[in-house]
Order: structure tokens, then sequence, then C-alpha cells
């Protein structure tokens, strides 16, 4: 069974992120990663897969929530990982919230 992750988020609403959650293709929630916002969240997210060896599909709240929640960009880490961190390059209007 294919294992899917998503931000739980309301497009739109920059201020309605919940958390990342993992399930099971059909629906059936495996794993939710709340209260540390986005960054936190998606690390202990990364630090789950790493440990389970499983395969993951991004879906496409991923995308959408950096597109539209000002603030966010990924970047690759050192182990090759994408990882969200917050805006902080020159020339940005937004920076994320701490």
């Amino acid at each position: 069974m294919s294992l899917h992750v998503n931000v739980d988020y309301d497009e739109g609403d920059p201020e309605s992120y919940r958390g990342i959650k993992l399930s099971e293709t059909g629906g059936a929630l495996i794993a939710e990663f709340t209260g540390k916002g986005p960054q936190g969240d998606w690390q202990n997210y990364l630090d789950w897969k790493d440990a389970s060896g499983r395969l993951v599909l991004e879906g496409s709240s991923l995308t959408h929530f950096l597109f539209d929640v000002p603030g966010w960009r990924m970047i690759e880490d050192a182990r090759g990982r994408e990882i969200i961190v917050p805006e902080d390059r020159p020339g940005q209007d937004e920076v994320a919230p701490s």
C-alpha cells in the first residue's frame, strides 16, 4: 500500500496550518506530526520516514503550502533531504513566523 504525505492547512488562509499528515492510499491516517510548526513537524515526518524505510509520495499540498503561505521555502540538507526552512534570503519580503 502506498503512503502519502500532505500539509494540513486551508488554501488561502496562511494562519490555518495544522500539521503534516501521513496516510495510506484511500485515506487511512497512519501518523500526524503536529505542534512544532512547519519546520519542526516536517523534520519529525522525515525522521519517521528514515526510520521506517518506507517510500512516501508527496502530495501537491506541500507545493501549494510553500506557494500560499509566505515565509517558507525548501532547501536540501547535508543528507540530501528536502527540508522546510524559514525564508531568510536577502530581498525576500516575508519572513516565516517564529
